[in-house]
């Protein structure tokens, strides 16, 4: 496997943590111009590790608001950037969540999700109680505004 270099895997890592985003959202999270952002994604598009899109494939809507020029373009893990940076218990956890909901369909999972939840969001007054809890049990989680809500995404640490 080509190896691509410390930050176009940080930027991979952003864009599995908090999904897809903009050249502009990665330069300011990582501390980058654009420039330097769009120089690690383009190692990252041409390992087929990333993609661009006009719109954020999946996830919240950006809550960012299109001023003058073109739309900013949302960049987003491809199929193959996915299963080289999601780690192996990832992996274990994502068959595991497939085999529940087809052995006990929509509603099963949902209870499962509900149960796994309420372990550990019992007692808590906030979400930042919920975010201290996840890390406690081995998780990144990380929120974002989301259309009906708030969206937390986790990643294992």
């Amino acid at each position: 496997m080509k190896l691509i270099g410390e930050a176009p895997t940080r930027v991979a890592n952003l864009l599995l943590q908090d999904g897809p985003a903009t050249v502009a959202e990665l330069a300011t999270k990582m501390k980058l111009t654009p420039a330097a952002v769009r120089k690690h994604l383009d190692v990252l598009e041409a390992a087929d590790l990333v993609s661009s899109h006009e719109e954020a494939p999946y996830g919240p809507a950006s809550s960012s608001q299109h001023g003058k020029g073109r739309p900013a373009k949302y960049f987003a893990l491809t199929d193959s950037g996915r299963s080289r940076f999601v780690p192996s218990s990832d992996r274990f956890a994502e068959t595991a969540v497939d085999y529940i909901f087809q052995e006990l369909g929509e509603s099963g999972l949902k209870d499962f999700a509900e149960k796994v939840f309420s372990e550990i969001a019992r007692d808590v007054e906030s979400v930042d109680d919920v975010l201290e809890r996840l890390q406690d049990a081995g998780y990144c989680p990380s929120v974002k505004t989301a259309p009906n809500g708030m969206q937390i995404s986790l990643r294992n640490c």
